[in-house]
């Protein structure tokens, strides 16, 4: 039997590849061109400032100074309401977990208190209100906090959990009331009301620009560490004041000339990271109403005559929210002012901006000469309101933080085994990767009397990890242990973002049957040991499976730990150094389960959808995209609950969601307690199954069938031109590929797929992805065959259609294997293309019918290397007894084939013009891990000659 796998992804058109590293020397003078993707986050909200949703791509027109420009890519993004309240897991003190029960949202939130813009007496009443906000909110609101003083500091990373948030916000050593020293307070100004004008001038002017560059480089760190994360963001910043430099006429900057580069750079860094400000007053009710966020100046000439009102201090706050207004509409944002309940302000911003559309174009005017270029957006079918980016800096120079990711790409380039997998997610505050789900729990000691005197003086802590077992690849070797390698990095910061102290480890697994038994309940049991200076510091813990190559990554504050208890705890036995990091933990003392909800059971996705029958049949796709089952949901329970969706979307995601649980365990209700047979009967059971394949595949008729394969997959690609490098998005919730017909016959012992005969007519065959073939005979004789020569166990009974089935689980060496998988291809046009091919060992289970002998379901589960380009192939096919001509036989009613490869997506890099000679090759971008299922189902079987069929036209 064979397993024939395609997955070549092609971005463009080529005629030929270059190799990193390699050089092709042009024959003749070329000309490069550089194509820049302008991409535009765009909300629209209607009278009464609700999102509007569902608009076209056509409802959208862009112009750029006026010119009209060529949507080339458009998205819808929003957040699926879910069916019913979702909780985070409830966890015990100092055990903490990097699960979240939400999907990756598409748009994040920052909260920013400013103590460098802001006056200590309005500094408690921001804080008050944030923690008024975090208390009341709902989980799944993705936020980071942030503070800015003289620098920015770092209070929280991104946390779907408000109790954490909450936590951060409220610990002494995140955040204090500091002196605005910066700003000029009631009693300067009374101060100075008899000296030289002239002087107080230039003093305060100096003042005022060396608090804006301090501001300014403040807002540059953040966009930096924004930029490494996807989709939109949202910063909600509280401030009396913000930089006034962003007024542009003419296409430049009005201001003073001394920070007009750092605001060019500011806007440029934020456009990068699509990071919108929402200004919000810290000042709160004003007795001036004539700036208010429902009467500001809608055009810069009226700016200039706000701020007339009586009173110094009110001109002044005038002034200051203009500033406000003006930055908020550079950077796609809405400023608040005037307005007592600030968590009601972050409450709306989270609410309003989490749905919005995100379009990208290529500008017509590819000149980089510095100047801003004004976009325009319009939305057609209804009065409006809309919020975006005004414009940008047509700069040609690379903006900060990239250097970091381009040196990370060119020594990877050089040496792909110097850098570090778990790298690029260990920044201080990046969101937490799921891929690897664990727990850590992380619990202070004493330091031990032999300790050095430079460690006696630090906190000491225990951390234990306990690592899914479900997420790593470890294979089974012919010493009966499972065996792989995982690197793990603990790594403390400081508030700044500053590296304290590292630890990377890498630890090699080698699991005897008897732990590993225990470590399918508790996770993967490690254990480390750190030494952290006293202060406010983060431990954030990451793990990479060398054999999936999945990560997870977790971060705490070190804060949110219990203190050490002096009286009660009992002094550890801490070595210096790194001795005994990282050394298993005795099964006995593996008290840790991992899964904390992650995954949800068939009868609560049962009663979700049960309630979920309002829901719009797209939102209901994207809730049921984001979840994961923890056992199989059976053929006859998913018809029952797609009988009762709303539309195709969602039930094209059930479909995805229960195809991806194929390979679990039934749920314990469907398992009979029924004592199993005693080995004799065993044995008798499996002798009739195999006279039964010898038997029955014989004894078919020739006959055809029609095959209907649909196909998902969990890699999205976004190119936003034809020259730009695509944007790779691994990990997303399975999404359809496609989905086609054809007719499959059985003729003369032999399966024909007609899609490779010439009884192919108007099919869409696809050119790559997965094929699997042998199911009506094949694949069942050679399980069966190297069943017999390998290792079978009892498994438990199960309820069929027509009575108990008897499933037995059995595993298969690489030396007994006659499995031959099959995968189309690898390499370059240039190289040529190659495909791939092994016969490795696999195990798996198969469902008996006692009586018979009759196979009802069959799976099989390779154990692929994981330096394989393809590293996980797995297929159950499911039996049923089908009227052939009049009589009954047992055949395929549907089959489920999943992998995870290697897949090469490439793009054009440079593209001709009609008389331009251009000498461009495409350039391989990326290389993601993308995992496909198919799904196959098999109907309308019919006799050759004894029955009429109709060909699909």
């Amino acid at each position: 039997m064979e397993v024939g796998l395609l997955s070549f992804l092609l971005i463009g058109t080529f005629a030929q590849t270059q190799q990193p590293g390699s050089e092709i020397e042009p024959s003749n003078p070329s000309l490069a061109i550089t194509s820049r993707a302008v991409l535009v986050d765009v909300i629209v909200t209607d009278s009464s400032g609700k999102p509007v949703t569902g608009l076209p791509k056509d409802a959208f027109t862009v112009t750029e100074q006026g010119k009209p420009q060529t949507i080339s890519f458009f998205e819808e993004n929003g957040t699926a309401r879910p069916a019913q309240p979702v909780e985070m897991p409830k966890l015990p003190p100092d055990v903490f977990t990097n699960f979240s029960p939400f999907p990756q949202p598409p748009a994040v939130n920052v909260l920013l208190l400013d103590s460098l813009n802001t006056r200590m007496e309005d500094q408690s009443y921001v804080h008050a209100q944030a923690m008024k906000f975090l208390k009341n909110a709902k989980p799944g609101t993705r936020t980071a906090i942030f503070t800015m003083g003289l620098d920015l500091h770092f209070i929280q990373g991104f946390n779907d959990d408000p109790a954490v948030l909450a936590a951060a916000l409220n610990n002494k050593k995140n955040i204090e009331v500091e002196p605005a020293e910066m700003l000029k307070s009631q009693a300067e100004k009374n101060a100075m009301a008899g000296i030289d004008s002239q002087f107080v001038a230039e003093n305060d002017g100096a003042r005022t620009v060396d608090r804006e560059l301090r501001t300014l480089a403040s807002l540059q760190r953040l966009a930096t560490f924004l930029r490494g994360f996807p989709g939109r963001k949202n910063i909600i910043w509280f401030a009396e004041k913000v930089p006034g430099g962003f007024v542009i006429e003419n296409g430049a900057l009005i201001s003073n000339p001394v920070v007009d580069d750092e605001i060019r750079k500011t806007l440029a860094m934020l456009g990068e990271a699509r990071a919108a400000i929402y200004p919000v007053d810290a000042r709160g009710t004003s007795n001036n109403n004539l700036y208010t966020t429902e009467n500001n100046p809608k055009n810069p000439e009226d700016m200039q005559e706000v701020g007339t009102g009586p009173g110094g201090e009110n001109k002044e706050r005038d002034s200051d929210q203009i500033d406000q207004q003006i930055l908020a509409e550079q950077s796609g944002g809405r400023p608040f002012a005037n307005m007592n309940g600030l968590s009601d302000i972050i409450d709306k911003v989270t609410s309003n901006s989490a749905h919005f559309y995100t379009l990208s174009y290529t500008p017509t005017n590819m000149k980089m000469d510095g100047v801003f270029r004004n976009i325009a957006v319009k939305a057609a079918g209804g009065s409006y309101s809309l919020s975006y980016r005004r414009g940008y800096f047509a700069l040609d120079t690379d903006l900060p933080g990239g250097v970091r990711n381009k040196n990370a790409q060119n020594l990877a380039a050089q040496n792909t085994e110097a850098v570090d997998p778990l790298g690029p997610f260990m920044d201080l505050g990046m969101p937490q990767s799921e891929q690897i789900l664990y727990k850590i729990r992380v619990f202070p000691v004493a330091a031990a009397d032999n300790q050095p005197a430079d460690q006696k003086d630090k906190s000491h802590y225990k951390v234990d990890f306990a690592i899914d077992l479900k997420d790593l690849d470890l294979h089974l070797d012919t010493d009966e242990l499972h065996k792989g390698t995982l690197n793990i990095s603990l790594i403390i910061y400081d508030r700044y973002g500053n590296i304290i102290s590292r630890q990377d480890h890498v630890a090699g697994l080698n699991i005897k049957p008897d732990v590993y038994a225990i470590f399918q309940n508790t996770g993967v049991q490690l254990h480390a040991e750190l030494a952290v200076p006293k202060g406010n510091y983060w431990l954030r813990t990451g793990v990479y499976d060398e054999g999936s190559r999945k990560v997870g990554t977790m971060e705490i504050a070190l804060s949110s730990v219990v203190p050490l208890q002096v009286s009660t705890i009992t002094k550890g036995t801490v070595e210096s150094g790194d001795a005994k990091i990282l050394a298993p933990v005795p099964p006995a003392a593996a008290v840790l389960p991992v899964r904390a909800g992650k995954q949800i059971s068939v009868e609560q996705l049962e009663h979700m959808m049960a309630d979920a029958h309002e829901n719009r049949d797209r939102d209901l796709a994207k809730q049921l995209g984001g979840m994961e089952l923890s056992e199989r949901l059976s053929s006859s329970r998913l018809a029952k609950i797609q009988a009762g969706l709303p539309g195709g979307k969602s039930r094209l995601a059930l479909l995805a969601l229960a195809d991806a649980s194929a390979f679990l365990q039934l749920p314990a209700a469907e398992i009979l307690a029924t004592d199993p047979p005693v080995p004799d009967t065993q044995k008798l059971i499996l002798s009739k199954t195999a006279a039964y394949l010898v038997a029955s595949i014989h004894k078919l008729p020739d006959f055809f069938a029609e095959k209907t394969t649909t196909r998902f997959h969990d890699l999205k690609v976004v190119q936003l031109s034809e020259a730009a490098a695509p944007i790779v998005r691994e990990h997303q919730p399975f999404q359809l590929l496609d989905n086609f017909s054809n007719g499959v016959s059985y003729q003369n012992g032999q399966e024909v797929d007609e899609a490779n005969g010439k009884q192919q007519k108007n099919m869409s065959t696809p050119v790559n992805g997965m094929v699997n073939w042998g199911v009506f005979g094949p694949l069942l004789g050679i399980a069966v065959r190297d069943i017999s020569k390998g290792k079978v166990e009892w498994g438990h009974w199960e309820q069929g259609e027509t009575g108990p089935v008897a499933v037995f689980k059995y595993a298969i060496s690489k030396e007994e294997s006659t499995y031959t998988v099959k995968y189309c291809c690898f390499g370059t046009p240039k190289t040529g293309l190659r495909p791939f091919e092994t016969i490795p060992p696999f195990h798996g289970e198969i469902a008996i019918d006692p009586a018979t002998g009759a196979v009802y379901r069959l799976v099989l589960i390779t154990d692929l290397a994981p330096s394989n380009p393809i590293f996980v192939a797995e297929t159950m096919v499911e039996y049923e007894p089908v009227e052939i001509g009049g009589r009954t036989y047992v055949c395929p009613r549907k089959s489920v084939t999943v992998t995870t490869a290697i897949t090469q997506i490439m793009h054009q890099g440079c593209w001709g013009k009609v008389g331009v000679t251009s000498d461009c090759s495409p350039i391989e971008v990326a290389r993601p891990k993308d995992t496909a299922i198919n799904d196959t189902e098999y109907d309308s079987y019919h006799v050759f000659g004894s029955e009429s069929r109709i060909l699909p036209e």
